[in-house]
């Protein structure tokens, strides 16, 4: 008897805007998400941590999802795709907090806010989540001219949604869960 397995790894966005004056909630969409092509190898790095291997393989560090980038492309996703078309910002989630590994559901589950004040103005498209790279992110701009140049940040799943304007008094949430099924 032959035993087949099959494993995929998924993953699922939730956009959310209020305004924090009246604290009532002016925009939702949820979306399955892309993973990546570098999603996918992020995994196998993982799995295949050698001191001797990949710069990756051998800092596994460098994998974990780290922070999420929106921007205003409305480009769809693809799985060959490493960066947002459009950046605007990039959240660095803080870690146990804003992301939050959940045995029991085999899911990793982040929320992610751009605050009201913050990008007002802005066209917001598109998200995407990244790995950390050889820097932690926490200033970025002194050692790197942008998010987009940390060497070895990879981007693990990118989403579009209808696209809508930050407006001054409005906080902007991003949920994903992102898990792994299989079946034997």
């Amino acid at each position: 008897m032959k035993i087949q397995n099959s494993g995929k790894l998924y993953g699922k966005l939730s956009v959310s805007a209020y305004d924090v004056t009246t604290g009532k909630r002016v925009y939702h969409v949820q979306k399955r998400n892309q993973i990546t092509n570098h999603g996918r190898i992020v995994v196998l790095d993982l799995l295949a941590q050698l001191p001797s291997g990949t710069s990756p393989q051998a800092n596994p560090e460098w994998n974990q999802i780290w922070s999420l980038s929106v921007g205003s492309s409305a480009i769809p996703a693809a799985a060959a795709q490493t960066v947002l078309f459009d950046p605007a910002t990039t959240v660095r989630l803080a870690v146990p907090g804003e992301r939050a590994k959940v045995d029991s559901n085999f899911e990793i589950q982040i929320i992610a806010e751009v605050p009201a004040g913050t990008e007002t103005g802005t066209v917001f498209a598109e998200a995407g989540l990244f790995t950390r790279g050889e820097a932690d992110g926490l200033t970025p701009l002194s050692i790197y001219t942008t998010w987009e140049t940390i060497p070895n940040r990879r981007m693990y799943a990118r989403q579009t949604y209808p696209e809508f304007t930050k407006g001054a008094t409005m906080r902007v949430v991003y949920e994903w869960t992102l898990g792994m099924t299989v079946s034997a």
